[in-house]
C-alpha cells in the first residue's frame, strides 16, 4: 500500500509528464498551424558576404609615395612585418594606407613627410582642398590678376621713390651750395 506522501507525489508527477509529452511533441511535430504557416511562407536566409576593405585615396596617395622611394631591404622589412616577405609593393601600399586610414595622428605626420621631401626636392607641394577643378581655375585667375595689380602698384611705388630720391638730391646740392655761399662767399 502507498503512503500519503508518495500519492501526493504520484499526483504531482502525473500532470506534469502528461504536460511534457505533449509539449515534446508539439515542438517535435508541430502543431498544424505551424506547418500550414511554413510550408506556404517564404523564410528569408541571411548569408554574410565579406565587403572589402579599402583604405581612402589619401592613404594610398601617402603610403605609394613612400612605398615607392623606400629602399628594397626596407620594402622587405615592411613586408616581414606585416607577416608576407612575399607580397608585392602594391599589396603592401595597401597594407600601410589602411595602417594610415586607422591612425589619424600617423596619416598627418606621414602627409607632412611627403610635402617636406616634395619640397625639399623643389616639387610643387599641392594641398587637397576638396575644390572641384573650375574653382580651381578661379582662384588661380585671382591670384594671377592680383599678382599682376600688385606688380602695377610696386612700379608706381617705385616711380615715386626715385622721383623723392631725386628731390633729395636737389635739396642736397642746393644746401651744398648754400653753406659754400656762406662759408666761402661765393656761389651765392
Amino acid at each position: 500500500m502507498a503512503s500519503p506522501s508518495s500519492n501526493m507525489k504520484i499526483k504531482i508527477l502525473i500532470p506534469m509528464i502528461i504536460g511534457m509529452v505533449l509539449l515534446g511533441g508539439i515542438v517535435m511535430y508541430g502543431s498544424p498551424n505551424t506547418k500550414a504557416l511554413s510550408q506556404n511562407s517564404f523564410v528569408p536566409t541571411l548569408t554574410l558576404t565579406p565587403t572589402p576593405i579599402v583604405p581612402s585615396e589619401k592613404a594610398l596617395k601617402v603610403a605609394a609615395f613612400l612605398v615607392v622611394r623606400g629602399t628594397e631591404n626596407r620594402k622587405k622589412e615592411y613586408k616581414k612585418e606585416r607577416g608576407n616577405e612575399n607580397m608585392s609593393d602594391s599589396e603592401l601600399i595597401k597594407i600601410v594606407a589602411l595602417g594610415y586610414d586607422s591612425d589619424p595622428a600617423k596619416m598627418a605626420e606621414k602627409e607632412a613627410l611627403v610635402q617636406k621631401i616634395m619640397a625639399q626636392e623643389g616639387q610643387p607641394v599641392y594641398y587637397d582642398t576638396g575644390y572641384d577643378e573650375s574653382t580651381l581655375n578661379n582662384i588661380k585667375n585671382n591670384q594671377d590678376q592680383l599678382s599682376r595689380e600688385q606688380e602695377s602698384e610696386m612700379r608706381e611705388q617705385q616711380g615715386e621713390l626715385e622721383k623723392l630720391k631725386r628731390q633729395q638730391e636737389e635739396l642736397e646740392y642746393k644746401q651744398r651750395n648754400l653753406d659754400n655761399c656762406i662759408q666761402y662767399g661765393f656761389g651765392c
